[in-house]
C-alpha cells in the first residue's frame, strides 16, 4: 500500500521546500540553497563538474516539489507528465530523462521520508572497485600500457602479481574499467622540419644519395 500524504500541499509539514530556510545554520544548509536563475544557466549547458550537477539536480527537485508540488509516481511518466514537463520546462535534452527521473524519485522519496533533497549522489552501490587508485596493479597497468600492451597481457601481468599476494584474480573487465578512471596525461608531439634548403645538410645529401642511386638503376647515369 503506497505511503500517504496532506492531499492539500503535497508535502510533509516537517519538510520545507529545497532551499527553504528549515532553522538550520547558514554553515549548515544543503547544496540546493542556490539562485534560480543561476541555476537554469547551469542546467541548460554542458556541465562537467561535480558542483554544476548537483545545482542542476537541485533545480530539478526544485521544480518537482515547489513548482509541480510533488506529484505522486504513478503521474511521472507519459507524453504530457511530470517527467516531460520538467524536461520542457527547463530546456533539457532527450539524453537527460533518466537523470530527471531519478531525481524525482530520489525527491519523492525524500518528501515521504520528511528529509530534503540535497542534490548529492550516494555511493556504495555497485560492485567494489578491484583495482585501487595508487595501488600497485594500477602502477601496473599504466606501465604496461604505456609500453603498448595489450589489456589482455596487463591482465596476465597483474594477476600474476595478486597470485603471488595471495589475492583473487581479475578479469580483463576490471582492468578495462580501472584504465578508464585513470586520468589520461595526453603529451602533443611537437612539430618538427622535415627538410631543409641547406645542400650540406644530413637530409639534403641523404636525398640526393638516394636520387642518384635510382637513376644510376634506371640507366640514366647522364643525368647524375
Amino acid at each position: 500500500m503506497p505511503p500517504t500524504r496532506t492531499p492539500q500541499s503535497r508535502r510533509s509539514p516537517s519538510n520545507p521546500p529545497v532551499g527553504q530556510n528549515d532553522g538550520t545554520k547558514e554553515s549548515e544548509k544543503d547544496n540546493c540553497t542556490i539562485n534560480s536563475e543561476t541555476a537554469l544557466t547551469t542546467i541548460t549547458k554542458s556541465t562537467t563538474t561535480e558542483k554544476e550537477l548537483e545545482k542542476q539536480r537541485c533545480l530539478i527537485a526544485m521544480f518537482y516539489e515547489m513548482t509541480l508540488e510533488a506529484p505522486e509516481p504513478e503521474e511521472w511518466n507519459g507524453k504530457h507528465e511530470t517527467v516531460t514537463t520538467i524536461m520542457k520546462s527547463l530546456r533539457l535534452k532527450g539524453n537527460q530523462r533518466n537523470r530527471v527521473r531519478r531525481v524525482v524519485g530520489e525527491t519523492y522519496d525524500k518528501i515521504m521520508n520528511g528529509l530534503t533533497y540535497d542534490g548529492k549522489i550516494k555511493y556504495g552501490g555497485g560492485r567494489p572497485v578491484e583495482i585501487k587508485p595508487g595501488s600497485e596493479e594500477e602502477t601496473m597497468l599504466a606501465d604496461g600500457k604505456e609500453s603498448g600492451m595489450s589489456f589482455d597481457d596487463v591482465t596476465v601481468f597483474i594477476n600474476e602479481y595478486r597470485e603471488d599476494h595471495a589475492l583473487p584474480l581479475l578479469g580483463v573487465n576490471a582492468v578495462v574499467a580501472a584504465f578508464n578512471r585513470m586520468t589520461k596525461i595526453t603529451k602533443p608531439v611537437l612539430k618538427k622540419s622535415q627538410g631543409s634548403d641547406d645542400p650540406q645538410s644530413s637530409w639534403a645529401r641523404a636525398r640526393n644519395n638516394l636520387v642518384t642511386q635510382m637513376v644510376l638503376r634506371m640507366g640514366k647515369s647522364g643525368f647524375v
